[in-house]
């Protein structure tokens, strides 16, 4: 083989090589890279102690929650950006986890004010925020829904309600409703979901029937509606037949609340009796059936509403 022949085979190699490399490039899925926002703000902090140092990471802390909230505004109402949403507040708290990397621009300390101001420019890991606030109802996307939430406040035969246990109590009627809803098309939010954004004592005002409590879960939780009340399933110790089957008997009541409107869209009390021999499975037996009653009354009610807004003619 001739020198001209290897060179030219070393020629069509390389050339084969790079069109490979090539056609891999092209035909490989290219990693998924995080969403990403940049953003400028100040971070102003007291100076106490004449501790500069303590000041200076104060502000730069305070800038990073003010890039955090800066995002925030893009994605939520801003009357939901407050310490007094929980969801909210844990954020602002980990500020620090959304951040992927930060500039200060500059700093500056004034003695007169015992002030210690930076300007940053913060760089916010966005789709991870978008993330933890996904399912709580309060992102703008979701206002394009129709979202109910339910909270039934349960208490079975022999079973004792503590505050305390409230978030990881199980409701057989607020699990029925959540269902029928759902087969219903709606979107909706059980306990689980509002308790990353609601404080369980305001929960228990609108529970025990405070009317603004409920307004402000629906406001803090992005709910357009509210389906709140209580259910007590109790043994009729006066009803015993022959075969030592034990009546039963549950009562729910609870109130459908359109937060937009602050109006009450119904009311309404279902009572279900039923036979068991065992009284916690006879309790909740009671519990389903008055639960599927009243979920048939409060959806018609509900889709009612929004089947006559649909019928509006635009202006």
């Amino acid at each position: 083989m001739s020198d001209k022949e290897i060179i030219n085979i070393g020629r069509n190699c390389r050339i084969i090589l790079f069109a490979a490399i090539l056609i891999f490039c092209f035909i490989t899925p290219a990693r998924s890279q995080p969403l990403l926002t940049t953003t400028i703000v100040a971070g102003v902090s007291t100076i106490k102690n004449r501790n500069q140092p303590k000041a200076r990471k104060k502000a730069i802390d305070n800038a990073v929650i003010e890039a955090v909230e800066n995002i925030l505004f893009d994605m939520v109402d801003f009357e939901v950006l407050t310490p007094d949403n929980q969801l909210i507040n844990t954020i602002y708290k980990k500020s620090w986890d959304y951040v992927q990397k930060y500039k200060i621009l500059s700093q500056s300390v004034d003695l007169d004010l015992k002030t210690y101001k930076v300007v940053l420019q913060v760089t916010i890991f966005s789709e991870d925020l978008k993330g933890h606030l996904a399912g709580s109802g309060l992102l703008f996307e979701d206002k394009y829904k129709h979202i109910v939430a339910v909270v039934i406040n349960e208490r079975n035969v022999r079973t004792r309600n503590t505050l305390s246990d409230f978030w990881e109590r199980r409701s057989v009627s607020e699990s029925i409703m959540l269902q029928r809803f759902k087969e219903k098309g709606l979107v909706v939010m059980g306990r689980h979901a509002l308790k990353k954004s609601i404080d369980r004592n305001l929960m228990m005002e609108a529970i025990s029937g405070d009317i603004q409590a409920a307004i402000s879960i629906g406001i803090q939780s992005g709910a357009e509606v509210i389906v709140i009340g209580s259910a007590v399933a109790k043994r009729r110790a006066e009803e015993t037949n022959n075969r030592g089957m034990e009546s039963f008997t549950a009562n729910i009541s609870a109130r459908a609340i359109r937060i937009d409107k602050r109006t009450i869209l119904g009311a309404r009390s279902e009572f279900a009796t039923v036979l068991s021999k065992d009284e916690i499975a006879g309790g909740y037996q009671a519990l389903r059936e008055a639960s599927e009653r009243l979920s048939s009354f409060f959806i018609d009610k509900i889709l009612k509403v929004w089947e006559d807004e649909s019928d509006e003619p635009e202006i």
